[in-house]
């Protein structure tokens, strides 16, 4: 009888341990787990469920009855009270590109993409994910919790704030604040230190560079913290600019700008991964201005090169030609170039023409560049706005001539004397002769 009742407290302590070890998976549901702001996306929300509680900032739409929304550069951060998290699941509705990152999020420790489902797993009470695309959009979030009879690790919490700093080359640097929990050593990297370097403290700064440095800060598991890792990007870049044009010259690189209602925007070419679509616009400037200053990390121009009676235009990020075909209002990406009819207005916009459609701007209710057999009345043709040779990427004169016989060239691409006064290229390098 004693033996008896000593196998059942075996099996029932048994039960007990396997019930308090056991993990909880907390599913949210768009449709019916909804946040404080759910359908707007103007400011931050919030939705909690369970012990767990997921929070976007600064703009974000937490259950709109179909979809969790995240919008480029805001953070998403999933937190639980009730025990570590082990696994996260996002169904999303889109597969992830390399343009996007991994699936949709930036590169974060344990976190993978594949199919439309992004995966996070470790063990943590609180875990961050920044969206890189301009909308992160999930049908169900599943969240899979270890809940423990005793006290767990605490996670690191190693912090940067912010994680991504776009900064131009030669202005002033406000280095991140980093925090941390664990008591454990944080040790710092960075990949790029022309760009930027790590103290021992965590302090970034800038070096003498333009390009991307990515700070990383990990520490080891000890007694009472798990390992932990965290990352700042810093983006150090010049600006390129372009001003307002009156004529088309071939092979020179273009802005398609639309302005109105005192606002100035320009066009972003499609993304690499896309075959046809509208054209989305940069953060408008709020003016009417006839000069834009893009970031040299950004690509979003066209060249025009003459065709036929007309110009290719191709977009400088993927070497791919705009063109219209069928009976489309929507852009095509073609490998070979075709003819566009460019036709400078008076008032200073250009008609450009494929197909007997016409390249405009909005329509009262979409905001977009798209192609329409007519001029709308609610739209607005584009003007065009040219690199300014003489202000980008030109820092200081160039001496060192490799084949001082070689023929010099203009920036227009016109070969000219060794007298000429200006900026020259020779050996493929620029130089100023005054």
């Amino acid at each position: 009888m004693n033996k008896i009742l000593r196998y059942s407290l075996i099996v029932m302590f048994a039960f007990i341990c396997n019930l308090s070890f056991a993990d909880t998976v907390i599913t949210f549901d768009p449709a019916t787990d909804k946040g404080t702001q759910a359908g707007s996306s103007t400011g931050a929300d919030e939705v909690a469920k369970e012990g767990v509680t997921i929070s976007v900032s600064p703009t974000g739409s937490l259950g709109n009855g179909q979809q969790y929304r995240v919008y480029k550069s805001s953070t998403m951060t999933i937190k639980s009270t009730v025990g570590n998290i082990t696994k996260v699941e996002l169904t999303c509705t889109v597969a992830g590109t390399a343009k996007y990152g991994p699936g949709c999020f930036g590169a974060v420790e344990g976190y993978t993409y594949n199919e439309k489902v992004g995966t996070w797993v470790g063990n943590a009470n609180s875990i961050s994910l920044v969206a890189s695309s301009n909308q992160v959009r999930m049908t169900g979030i599943k969240v899979t919790v270890a809940q423990s009879g005793t006290e767990t690790k605490k996670s690191a919490e190693l912090a940067f704030n912010p994680t991504t700093i776009d900064v131009e080359k030669g202005s002033e640097f406000t280095a991140p604040a980093f925090t941390k929990a664990t008591t454990a050593t944080v040790n710092f990297s960075s990949d790029n230190e022309g760009v930027a370097t790590v103290n021992a403290n965590g302090v970034i700064s800038l070096g003498l560079e333009e390009g991307t440095a990515v700070i990383t800060a990990t520490s080891d598991e000890n007694a009472e913290f798990y390992a932990g890792k965290a990352t700042c990007t810093i983006n150090v870049f010049t600006y390129n600019t372009y001003k307002k044009a009156t004529v088309v010259e071939s092979g020179k690189e273009y802005l398609l700008v639309a302005q109105r209602d005192n606002q100035t925007m320009y066009a972003i070419p499609l993304a690499a991964d896309r075959n046809y679509g509208y054209m989305n616009v940069a953060e408008p400037i709020k003016e009417l201005t006839d000069e834009v200053k893009v970031p040299s990390k950004y690509q979003d121009g066209f060249i025009f090169t003459t065709e036929g009676t007309g110009y290719s235009i191709k977009d400088v990020a993927t070497n791919r030609y705009i063109t219209q075909q069928g009976t489309y209002n929507s852009f095509q990406i073609s490998e070979t170039p075709a003819a566009w009819t460019v036709e400078a207005q008076a008032d200073g916009t250009f008609k450009i023409e494929m197909n007997g459609y016409i390249l405009q701007w909005g329509t009262g209710t979409y905001t977009t560049f798209a192609l329409y057999t007519t001029v709308d009345g609610n739209a607005v043709l584009p003007c065009l706005y040219v690199l300014d040779n003489t202000t980008t990427g030109i820092n200081n004169p160039t001496v060192n001539v490799l084949d001082k016989n070689a023929p010099v060239y203009n920036l227009a691409g016109q070969r000219v004397s060794m007298d000429t006064k200006g900026i020259l290229i020779q050996n493929g390098r620029k130089f100023i002769n005054k």
